[in-house]
């Protein structure tokens, strides 16, 4: 929707899974995996030379190591059994990540997605598919990256729930659309539909029932989540370009009203709560 096209930016995506299962049919240890990941992540980031003596340094076996190295220059998943045997753990990632191109393909994204083993992410707890978004000349960061992990929550002391997570860097986003001359001048202000201002403390939890009300209804709504007078409150509310405010008042504790301040022409009404939801249902 921002305007890139496969020839600007490209989703590079591995998996750690498949990535694990090569290794251990090399030979390389489970409890070594976590410090080569970090290595092997580092592999377009520094010279060859530094990439080579630090794989070394994790890697004695020379027969081993060459092939670590060869792996890691594939370009393809098809070339990736001449290097190393297919056991059943390779096979099962592999056709994983093939469904996953192939439901890149059927959302018509194809194009931007490519295989690319050296997408490897330095943090231990990725366990499935990882992926980084990089601009086609290689010039600047990642845009995003991340991945699946199975255990994170878990180890965290939560549910044995799986999940994908990634990181963004906004301002890389920002360098790669200005030189596309895809970035609008000036940039757009955030505009707010909605704020909502609780006048006690004891209306919070209504205030965050309208906005997330309001949210479920395609609108965009905010308040802050300190209550303070109604002065401090509209100057939160103009900051954030809001064009009403919700007003949770005397109005609304004795008579159920809300009164609706309109902030460019300070105009206010005090519907009824059935009057407002109403005409927020009808627009």
């Amino acid at each position: 929707s921002v305007g890139l096209k496969p020839s600007d930016i490209a989703a590079k995506i591995s998996s750690r899974k498949m990535l694990a299962a090569l290794l251990a049919a090399l030979g390389i240890p489970c409890d070594k995996l976590s410090s080569l990941y970090a290595i092997l992540d580092k592999k377009a980031k520094i010279p060859v030379e530094a990439f080579t003596e630090m794989l070394s340094g994790q890697i004695a076996d020379q027969d081993i190591l060459q092939k670590v190295r060869r792996l890691m220059s594939v370009e393809s998943l098809d070339s990736i059994g001449s290097i190393v045997p297919i056991t059943p753990e390779f096979q099962s990632a592999l056709d994983e990540l093939k469904t996953v191109f192939a439901l890149l393909e059927t959302m018509g994204i194809g194009d931007y997605c490519r295989f690319d083993i050296g997408i490897v992410r330095g943090l231990a707890y990725y366990t499935g598919m990882v992926f980084e978004v990089h601009d086609i000349t290689g010039d600047l960061r990642a845009v995003c990256g991340g991945g699946r992990y199975d255990n994170l929550l878990r180890d965290f002391g939560g549910p044995a729930v799986s999940a994908v997570g990634m990181g963004m860097g906004d301002c890389v986003l920002e360098i790669l659309l200005r030189e596309k001359g895809l970035l609008p001048e000036p940039i757009a202000t955030r505009c707010l539909d909605y704020f909502i201002v609780p006048l006690d403390s004891a209306l919070e939890q209504t205030a965050i029932q309208i906005a997330a009300r309001l949210r479920l209804a395609g609108y965009s709504a905010d308040f802050s989540y300190k209550t303070s007078g109604l002065a401090k409150q509209l100057k939160f509310a103009t900051a954030a370009n809001a064009r009403f405010c919700v007003i949770l008042g005397d109005e609304f504790a004795r008579d159920g009203r809300f009164v609706i301040k309109d902030l460019s022409s300070g105009q206010q009404t005090t519907p009824t709560c059935d009057e407002f939801w109403t005409s927020i249902e009808r627009s």
